[in-house]
C-alpha cells in the first residue's frame, strides 16, 4: 500500500487515462479484479510510462515506481470502506461506556436477589450477550421465515438501515442510562448512602440497549468489510473491524480524560472521577456520549452511508441462498453469519 502512495505521487503530473496499465494477473483471484473509477489519482501507480519500467518476464523492475493493478485496487478497497469505518468507532465508544461505568454504577446499586445472593456487577454484561443471543434468534428463526413465506424478495434488513438501527439505540442507550443514573444517585443522596436503593435491575436496559447496538451496527460493519475486500484481503476486514475496537477504548480515555478537565476547572467537581459516583455527574456524561452518537448519526447519513448501498447484494445473496435451499446443496456460512460469529467472539473476550 505504501508503494501504490509513493508510486503515485511520484507519477503525479501523469493524466489518470489514457496509459498502459501494469496488470500481471497471477491468480484466478487477482484476474477477476477490474480497474474502478474510484480514486481515479491512485491508478497513476499502475500506468507504464517507460517499458524499461518493466524486465525481460514482464514484470516490473521497481515495485515503489510501478505497482500492478491488483495493488492499486486493494487500496482503494481499504479507503473505500474508512468512512463506514469511522461510523463504527463512534458506535463503539457506546459499547464500552457500559463495560466500565455501566458496571460501576451496578456497584453502587442493590444488587441483592432475596437474603442470602447478590449479583456480582460483572455480570451485567451477560445482559448485553443475552440480548445479542435473542435478537439473532429472533431475527434468524422468526424474522427470515416469516418474510420468505410472505414472498418478500429482499428478506435481510438493508445494510445502510442495520447500521442507522444500531446507532439510534445507541443514542437511546445513553440516554436511558442517564435517566437511571440520576435516579440511582438522588436516591443515594437522599439516604445519605453509597450504595443505592436503586434496584440493579433497572440498570438491565441499557445493558440490553449496548447489547442490541452490537447485534445491528457491529455486525453489519464487518458484514460491510467482509463484501467490500476481495478474498485475498479478508484478513484486512478482520484486523480492522478490531482495530476501531482497540481505537473507540482509546477515544473513551480521551474523551474521559478532556470532560474531567473541563468540567473540573476553576475547583468544580469534576463530573466523573474518584471511587464515589454518588460526588459525579455521570448522568451528564453519558449525555455528552448521547450527543456523539447524533453526530454519528448525522455522519453517516449524509456522508459514511453513500459506500455502504447493499440492497442489490442483498437481494443477489439471497437469491443465491435460496436457489441452494431449492437444490439441496450445502452452503458456506454467509457474510452476516460470519460477522456474527466474529463479533460474537469480540464479546466474549471482552
Amino acid at each position: 500500500m505504501a508503494r501504490v502512495i509513493s508510486a503515485a505521487f511520484r507519477k503525479r503530473n501523469l493524466q489518470a487515462s489514457g496509459g498502459t496499465v501494469y496488470n500481471p494477473a497471477s491468480t484466478s483471484e487477482e484476474a477477476k479484479i477490474v480497474q474502478t473509477d474510484r480514486f481515479k489519482f491512485l491508478d497513476k501507480a499502475a500506468i507504464i510510462v517507460d517499458p524499461s519500467e518493466l524486465n525481460d518476464q514482464g514484470m516490473a523492475r521497481n515495485g515503489w515506481r510501478l505497482c500492478s493493478l491488483q495493488q492499486v485496487e486493494h487500496l482503494k478497497c481499504l479507503l473505500g470502506v474508512l468512512p463506514v469505518w469511522v461510523t463504527g468507532i463512534c458506535g463503539f465508544i457506546v459499547m464500552d461506556q457500559q463495560n466500565t461505568f455501566g458496571v460501576l454504577q451496578a456497584v453502587q446499586s442493590n444488587r441483592s436477589i432475596g437474603p442470602h445472593f447478590k449479583v456480582p456487577p460483572g455480570w451485567m454484561n451477560l445482559t448485553s450477550m443475552i440480548a445479542l443471543s435473542f435478537w439473532i434468534f429472533i431475527y434468524e428463526c422468526v424474522y427470515i421465515p416469516l418474510a420468505r413465506k410472505l414472498s418478500i424478495k429482499a428478506p435481510r434488513l438493508a445494510m445502510k438501515k442495520r447500521i442507522n438501527i444500531g446507532i439510534l439505540l445507541s443514542i437511546l442507550c445513553m440516554l436511558v442510562a442517564a435517566i437511571v443514573e440520576k435516579q440511582r444517585r438522588d436516591l443515594a443522596l437522599k439516604h445519605g448512602l453509597f450504595v443505592s436503593p436503586l434496584s440493579f435491575a433497572l440498570l438491565l436496559p441499557q445493558f440490553a440497549l449496548s447489547g442490541l447496538n452490537e447485534a445491528f451496527a457491529a455486525v453489519s460493519i464487518m458484514e460491510y468489510f467482509t463484501l467490500e475486500m476481495p478474498e485475498s484481503m479478508r484478513t484486512v476486514a478482520g484486523a480492522i473491524f478490531f482495530l476501531s475496537l482497540s481505537i473507540a477504548n482509546y477515544m473513551s480515555s480521551l474523551i474521559v480524560n478532556i470532560v474531567h478537565k473541563i468540567t473540573s476547572s476553576n475547583g468544580k467537581t469534576s463530573w466523573i472521577g474518584g471511587n464515589d459516583l454518588n460526588h459525579n455527574r455521570l448522568d451528564c456524561y453519558y449525555y455528552v456520549i448521547a450527543a456523539l452518537g447524533a453526530l454519528n448519526f448525522i455522519y453517516f447519513n449524509f456522508f459514511g452511508c453513500r459506500y455502504c448501498d447493499k440492497d442489490k447484494d442483498n437481494l443477489k445473496t439471497e437469491a443465491q441462498r435460496e436457489h441452494s435451499n431449492v437444490v439441496g446443496e450445502s452452503s458456506e456460512p454467509n457474510d452476516e453469519e460470519k460477522a456474527l460469529d466474529i463479533t460474537g467472539t469480540t464479546k466474549r473476550a471482552t
